[in-house]
C-alpha cells in the first residue's frame, strides 16, 4: 500500500534552498510515498482531519501547533519532526511543543540530552544532501573562484575573513551572500568580493563546483554573539551544517573550521574534510590547496564517495520512515491538554 504523508515544511528566511522539496523526492522516489505537503500557516484543524494521512511529518517544525499535532495522533496518524535549527532555535522547542510528536529528531547531538529532558524519543539526525541537485559539473568562467563562501555575513565569519584579507586580497574570491545584514563590518578591501545571495540549489552547486577552495565557516551558536539566536541556555552546537554534505556531493573541496566535534564521526579528517583551527591556520592551508590541486582532487573525490554512501536525503529518510512505522505507543495527550 502506498504510503501516504503529510509533509509540513517550514524553512528560515536565510534558509536553505530546496530543503523541502528534498525531502518529498527522498519520499516519493526512495520510499513510493504519496506526499502532500504545506506550511505551518496552512496545518488546520479541518485539513488534520480531511486528510487520509498515514503520517505527518514536519521539518523545522518551532511553528507547528502542538493541539494539531495532538489531533493528528487521535486520528491514528503517526507524527515526527525533523528538527534542523539546533540549538539556534532551542527556546522555541519547549515541553508543551515537544511532547506530541511520537518522534523527535534533531540535526545537533549536543541538543538531544536537552530534549530528552522533557521527551524520550529523540534521536539525533544530522544533516545531509540531495546528490540529485549537488552534483559534479562542469561550470562557465561566471562561477568559477580561488575561494568561494556561500552563505550570509555572520559576526564571526567576517572576523575571520577580515583576519585573512592580505592573503585574500590577491586572489579571486566570491562572497555569496547578504554581508551587510549582520552589520558593516566586513574589511572595505574585500567588499569587492561580495555577490548577492542566491536561493536556488542548482545556482549555489555551480558556485562549488566552481571554486577551488569552498570556505565553509560555522554559525556561531551563542545569543550574545548572534542576537537572533533562541538558545538561551547557550547549547554548545557540535554538529555540522548542510553545506558540508552539499559541497562533498559536489565533488569540490571545502575547508571547515573546526568548532563541531561531530564531523570526525561523519568524515575521516585529512582524508574525506580538512579542517582549520585559526585563521593563521586557514591562510596557510588557503596557501597550500591552492597550489596542490591533485591533493584537493584526491580528498574531494573521497568525500563524495562517502556522502553518496552515507548522508544522502535517502538515508536520512530511511530512519524517520523506520521509526514511523512502528507501532504506536505512550499517550495520546499531554496530561492538562485541552484540546479538543
Amino acid at each position: 500500500m502506498t504510503p501516504e504523508f503529510l509533509l509540513v515544511a517550514h524553512v528560515p528566511a536565510f534558509g536553505f534552498p530546496g530543503l523541502a522539496s528534498h525531502i518529498r523526492e527522498a519520499l516519493e522516489a526512495g520510499f513510493a510515498a504519496r506526499v502532500t505537503q504545506v506550511l505551518p500557516s496552512q496545518l488546520t484543524a479541518e485539513l488534520v482531519e480531511s486528510g487520509r494521512w498515514a503520517f505527518m511529518l514536519a521539518l523545522h517544525g518551532g511553528s507547528v501547533d502542538p493541539d494539531l499535532v495532538w489531533r493528528a495522533k487521535r486520528r491514528g496518524i503517526r507524527t515526527a519532526v525533523w528538527i534542523t535549527e539546533a540549538p539556534y532555535e532551542i527556546d522555541l522547542h519547549t515541553p508543551r511543543w515537544l511532547e506530541p510528536w511520537d518522534h523527535v529528531f534533531t540535526n545537533d547531538s549536543a541538543s538531544v540530552e536537552v530534549y530528552r529532558e522533557a521527551v524520550r524519543n529523540v534521536t539525533y539526525l544530522p544533516w545531509c544532501t540531495n546528490p540529485r541537485v549537488y552534483r559534479p559539473s562542469s561550470v562557465s568562467t561566471d562561477y568559477r573562484s580561488d575561494v568561494c563562501l556561500v552563505g550570509q555575513g555572520f559576526p564571526n565569519r567576517m572576523a575571520l575573513l577580515n583576519a585573512i584579507a592580505p592573503a585574500l586580497e590577491r586572489l579571486h574570491v566570491k562572497l555569496i551572500g547578504d554581508w551587510t545584514g549582520w552589520g558593516d563590518a566586513l574589511a572595505p578591501r574585500l567588499k569587492r568580493f561580495v555577490r548577492p545571495g542566491v536561493y536556488d540549489a542548482g545556482e549555489v552547486a555551480r558556485y562549488f563546483c566552481g571554486a577551488a577552495i569552498n570556505l565553509n565557516i560555522h554559525r556561531d551558536p551563542m545569543p550574545e554573539t548572534m542576537p537572533n539566536n533562541r538558545n538561551s541556555r547557550r547549547v554548545p552546537a557540535r554538529s555540522p551544517n548542510n553545506r558540508l554534505f552539499d559541497i562533498a556531493a559536489c565533488g569540490a573541496f571545502q575547508l571547515v573550521d573546526d568548532s563541531r566535534p561531530d564531523i570526525r564521526r561523519l568524515y575521516r579528517e585529512g582524508e574525506e574534510v580538512v579542517l582549520f583551527h585559526d585563521a593563521r591556520d586557514l591562510a596557510e592551508k588557503i596557501e597550500y590547496y591552492l597550489a596542490h590541486p591533485d591533493e584537493r582532487r584526491r580528498i574531494a573525490e573521497a568525500a563524495r564517495r562517502r556522502t553518496l554512501w552515507e548522508h544522502t536525503f535517502r538515508h536520512r529518510l530511511a530512519v524517520i520512515v523506520r521509526s514511523l512505522m512502528q507501532p504506536a505507543s505512550g499517550p495520546t495527550r499531554a496530561s492538562g491538554d485541552t484540546s479538543p
